[in-house]
């Protein structure tokens, strides 16, 4: 799509995001329901919606006819894609997903159009009255991740007459880098056949065989097909490398669908841990598949692509657990994987001189009450703090922390705001919603937090203007979580002290 890529990190979501009416397509026994941004240029047609983000970089468009018209529907789409320019000639990666109920088929493209790189998702799925629904998302990486709160939403409101939604961070097209002692995202992909709606579902007998794997290892590039293993030379990886691991797993339950298919089920969990068995950073179902296959003897041709960031990871030993459920039988399975992070690369040539000297400690200065913290020169933070002033009435220690984030391995950058109460009581790497309320009593709705120690929470985004325009209008923030009571940090407007870390901000561009 052309325009400029406007990459994401972690977007801070919900804030101040204006929706329209759900659109009801067509307007009398509908086939389709969903719900897009006002700020989408939409245009509803008699039979499709087709609509574009407001940087014109990311088209989504809906559209359905009989299921007899199903292929023609596909191909006048592809028809006009190839008409755009875009390369449909490369085989595209198939995948099996279950939209409330309803399966899905979804044919992701990762190939060019004429302005470069780009993603295109055709996806097809049954609806009422014989009809039959495509979908289709054409977008770059870069693109997607830039309007992900949007595109995500819109996935997750779209409604045939059986409930649906949209898939986690799927559509937004990438990976998400994670941090130690934070949430990382994984992606995940899925090879199985076209799966038409099931049929009732046979009484499933007892597990005959183990719960296990055939394959699990790190492989150099993601498999195309099942089987299509390229095996990574070791389990060393540079810093900010990402770590592909395939596995086929055997043995899972499966149930009869119709009388030629069978369906199965797996959720995955990943936890990387010190060889010592410390858990460094986790995250609880962070794929939940139900797949449909055709019946064939033996085992199921299933497997799972699986790629992970750990930006930020020093270098050290480490060991990443895969955890798979078997949805039907309720057995788990741990896939563990040791690797390595090397140290940064430094010229070991010979007759190099010596390495670089470790980089003096951060500069520290008090400004309007902000603790001005600069990072050394070819640091990789700085970061202003305000603590409240002591003593409380309430007896608590509440500070406020905005920190700017810049790896010097990897082109990892992000803003971050973190707010500590410490009567709080968090478990570690818990997600959670909530409000912030501005001094301006201007509420930022349902922002997406993560618990980086039990008596601190943190959102962050690689756009720093995410994190400045909530706490530059006031010198009070309220963090309000339902259900709790609201929590309120005092704060002096943190102007000055931003204009001291000018220096530091800049070199971390």
């Amino acid at each position: 799509m052309p325009g400029v890529a406007l990459g994401s990190l972690l977007a801070v979501t919900g804030a101040g995001t204006a929706w329209a009416k759900e659109i009801v397509l067509p307007e009398k026994n509908p086939a389709v329901t969903l719900t897009i941004p006002d700020d989408w240029k939409t245009e509803v047609r008699d039979t499709d919606v087709v609509s574009t983000s407001p940087d014109g970089d990311v088209s989504f468009e809906v559209s359905f006819e009989t299921r007899a018209d199903r292929e023609s529907l596909v191909k006048d789409k592809t028809s006009f894609l190839r008409k755009q320019k875009v390369n449909l000639s490369i085989k595209p990666v198939e995948q099996a997903m279950d939209f409330g109920g309803t399966p899905a088929r979804v044919q992701r493209y990762r190939t060019t159009d004429k302005y470069g790189k780009t993603i295109v998702d055709l996806v097809t799925l049954d609806a009422s009255r014989d009809r039959a629904l495509l979908m289709t998302i054409w977008g770059s990486e870069d693109q997607r991740q830039a309007n992900e709160e949007a595109l995500d939403a819109i996935m997750k409101s779209v409604r045939v007459p059986a409930e649906t939604g949209g898939s986690g961070n799927f559509w937004s097209g990438g990976k998400i880098a994670a941090k130690p002692e934070t949430k990382p995202e994984a992606k995940v992909e899925t090879k199985a056949e076209p799966t038409p709606a099931p049929a009732a579902v046979a009484v499933q007998p007892a597990p005959s065989k183990p719960y296990a794997t055939r394959r699990a290892l790190y492989v150099a590039r993601k498999a195309a097909d099942f089987g299509d293993v390229e095996a990574r030379p070791s389990n060393v990886f540079k810093p900010g490398e990402p770590l592909l691991t395939y596995i086929e797993p055997v043995g899972e339950v499966t149930q009869a669908i119709g009388s030629d298919q069978i369906g199965f089920g797996v959720i995955v969990d990943f936890e990387v841990r010190t060889p010592e068995g410390k858990a460094l950073a986790t995250q609880k179902t962070m794929i939940d598949r139900d797949v449909t296959v055709k019946r064939t003897e033996g085992e199921p041709n299933f497997f799972l692509n699986l790629s992970l960031d750990l930006n930020g990871f020093p270098s050290g030993h480490y060991v990443l657990v895969y955890t798979l459920h078997d949805k039907l039988s309720g057995r788990t399975l741990d896939v563990p994987q040791p690797f390595t992070i090397a140290p940064a690369a430094t010229d070991k040539a010979a007759g190099a001189g010596p390495a670089a000297a470790s980089p003096a400690p951060a500069q520290t200065k008090l400004v309007d009450g902000w603790e001005v913290a600069l990072a050394p020169q070819n640091g990789s933070d700085c970061t202003i703090r305000y603590v409240s002033k002591a003593p409380r009435t309430d007896g608590k220690t509440l500070a406020t922390t905005i920190a700017f984030v810049s790896s010097p391995d990897t082109d990892i950058k992000f803003t971050a705001l973190e707010l500590s109460a410490s009567d709080w009581k968090w478990t570690r790497n818990q997600e959670f919603k909530a409000h912030i309320w501005t001094g301006e009593f201007y509420k930022y709705s349902d922002l997406n937090w993560i618990a980086v120690d039990p008596t601190s929470a943190m959102i962050r985004t690689k756009n720093s203007e995410e994190i400045l325009k909530i706490v530059k209008s006031g010198d009070k923030l309220g963090f309000e979580r339902e259900g709790e009571k609201s929590v309120y940090f005092d704060i002096a407007a943190p102007g000055k002290a931003l204009e001291a870390l000018k220096p530091c901000r800049d070199q971390l561009k």
